[in-house]
């Protein structure tokens, strides 16, 4: 998964987690604080990341799973 780039910024927007005020993301002209919830979890890697396990646990298999060898989660082997 790739790393989001951009730039540093003087502080904008309300004060919220951690860099989100200060880093304006390649491409945009908001910092991750100006923008919608939605917005930033399209573009976040925390964002990516979750959609990406969504995606994993609605097809039934966690992330290196093997469709050959079923997983012991659930206690069978």
């Amino acid at each position: 998964m790739a790393a989001v780039t951009g730039k540093i910024v003087p502080a904008r927007g309300p004060k919220v987690f951690g860099w989100d005020p200060v880093f304006e993301p390649e491409g945009y002209s908001q910092t991750y604080a100006e923008m919608g919830k939605d917005e930033k979890n399209k573009i976040s890697h925390r964002g990516r990341a979750l959609q990406k396990l969504k995606s994993f646990l609605d097809e039934g298999k966690l992330p290196g799973q093997s469709p050959l060898m079923p997983s012991s989660i659930d206690g069978e082997r």
